[in-house]
């Protein structure tokens, strides 16, 4: 193009178009066939797409491009360029006229694109170099996280409501003892920090938040035992809405093993996926990290507040006590304090055979309570992962959580864990609290 535009200035042409190129005929499959072997011949599959599919999808493209307000990549326009078979570029003209000749060959096409791809591979080499956990901070953080506040006055809250409610807690000295250790770990975390502010003690900090939430969330059944369960009331709202309980007949309409295993997978992916979602900020968006868990660790205290408050043991264990006969014909007894003495639950739907239930049925053995179904935090914490994901404008973290978190909203109902509501209700709340988090994390992380 320099040497065109050089002549051109020679010749002195004015007002004149020209197709420039190395003069020689390609097909598509020929640039295909050039990435393909320059990205080191990996495994792939060559796919023609009819035209009437690109015109399904620059239609809808160019539908949203007009309600958002953005030009999208595939729209009307580009159908008109990409449907036609064949692009004539002649050189002839420019090679007359000018005196023209290309210099750029196919082959030296490749040794350039050998060297972007090396400089573009150096380059992501050098960014991850870059990363650095161990480096000292120029400006640390001198007091505690917005976070770790947060959960101190939740320590608080929860200490003053354990001695007010002293006389109904059979032991209550593990909670008071439990938070001092507690207390301890964080201030110990907080001196490794400030004597190695760096962000390897900045991750260990919030790390032993996020472990912490295994005593937490059990711990919400030692304070709600102790007033009158409300699960016949939600029953009977479920039954009022749907006409029959969904978490009753789920597993019963789909019972095949394949389905159970990804009823099951989706459960299980609850907590990798809040692993995956910090993980990725802290090693490709530390700047946002403290805020994106200041969110994550904030909506789970939330969470767990309302848990307390409102005594809802979800179907697993109200089934059970109040008898699945009576469930089926749509009957909902008042358990009153029934929970308060008893924990056993209902055997989980499913195929019990399959590797993800067995592993579903340890973390309940390991942690479950009959506590927490409304709302259903498992729900409203993977939509919050969601909305991280989508936030960090990485389409194979967002895109390749999505699946687990459609199995997930499902399988809360297939394994009767929750209501339909609460999972409604999953969703509403992760929204209000999302917003409002991300409002606060901006004023005080």
């Amino acid at each position: 193009m320099v040497q065109a535009i050089f002549l051109a200035l020679e010749q002195g042409m004015t007002g004149r178009k020209y197709f420039l190129s190395d003069g020689e005929v390609y097909q598509s499959s020929t640039f295909s066939d050039l990435i393909h072997e320059e990205l080191g011949r990996p495994w792939w599959l060559r796919i023609t797409a009819p035209t009437w599919v690109l015109r399904i999808i620059t239609f809808f493209g160019e539908y949203v491009g007009r309600m958002t307000g953005k030009v999208t990549a595939l729209n009307n326009d580009k159908y008109n360029i990409l449907k036609q078979r064949n692009w004539r570029c002649d050189i002839t003209p420019a090679r007359k006229e000018l005196g023209y000749e290309p210099q750029l060959s196919e082959n030296n096409a490749k040794s350039h694109l050998s060297i972007v791809e090396r400089e573009r591979a150096r380059c992501e080499t050098s960014k991850m170099n870059s990363i650095k956990i161990f480096e000292i901070e120029k400006k640390p953080r001198k007091g505690l996280l917005a976070i770790e506040w947060i959960i101190l006055g939740y320590m608080v809250l929860t200490l003053l409501l354990a001695l007010f409610m002293s006389t109904k807690i059979h032991n209550i000295d593990p909670i008071i003892w439990g938070r001092f250790r507690i207390a301890m770990m964080m201030l110990g975390l907080w001196v490794v920090y400030r004597l190695i502010p760096c962000r390897f003690t900045m991750f260990t900090r919030i790390a032993l938040q996020l472990i912490l939430l295994g005593i937490w969330y059990p711990e919400t059944f030692e304070f709600n035992r102790h007033f009158p369960n409300l699960d016949h009331l939600f029953a009977a709202h479920e039954q009022s809405i749907c006409g029959c309980q969904p978490a009753l007949l789920f597993s019963q309409a789909i019972s095949h093993p394949v389905f159970s295993e990804l009823m099951h997978l989706g459960y299980a992916s609850y907590f990798p996926l809040i692993a995956i979602v910090t993980l990725f900020y802290f090693f490709k968006r530390y700047d946002q990290f403290l805020r994106a868990e200041f969110i994550i660790l904030g909506a789970f205290f939330i969470y767990y507040v309302i848990f307390i408050i409102l005594p809802v043991t979800g179907p697993q264990y109200y089934y059970l006590a109040a008898g699945f006969d009576q469930i089926a014909n749509g009957v909902f007894p008042d358990m009153g304090n029934y929970f308060s003495t008893h924990m056993e639950k209902a055997t989980t739907p499913g195929w019990s055979d399959g590797f993800f239930y067995s592993l579903v049925e340890s973390l309940h053995d390991a942690g479950e309570r009959p506590t927490a179904a409304f709302p259903s935090s498992h729900v409203g914490i993977t939509t919050i992962l969601m909305f991280l994901a989508w936030r960090t404008r990485c389409k194979p973290l967002f895109w390749g959580m999505i699946p687990f978190y459609v199995l997930m909203c499902f399988a809360t109902v297939y394994i009767q864990a929750h209501y339909v509501i609460d999972v409604i209700a999953g969703w509403i709340s992760a929204i209000v609290f999302y917003v409002v988090l991300l409002f606060l994390s901006k004023k005080f992380v």
